[in-house]
């Protein structure tokens, strides 16, 4: 199997409700895990290994920091 990376986009995470501040690949599973500053999480399942890789679907688990603020402030 060979993989050609180009950094083109292949599909906008959309789910989040702010700024997504960072994600992951599960390191052997079709899985991709997304962090934003509203708060929460959210899993993102590929249907498979040879399937399209725009087709992600979003898990309805989710966290959220309830009633809780960010102990850090940010300098710009």
């Amino acid at each position: 199997l060979l993989v050609q990376v180009t950094g083109a986009t292949v599909k906008k995470l959309s789910w989040h409700g702010s700024i997504i501040r960072d994600c992951t690949w599960h390191p052997y599973r079709p899985t991709l895990v997304s962090s934003s500053w509203d708060g929460y999480l959210a899993r993102w399942e590929a249907s498979g290994d040879n399937e399209d890789p725009s087709v992600l679907t979003c898990d309805e688990q989710r966290t959220s920091p309830y009633d809780q603020t960010y102990g850090l402030s940010f300098a710009l």
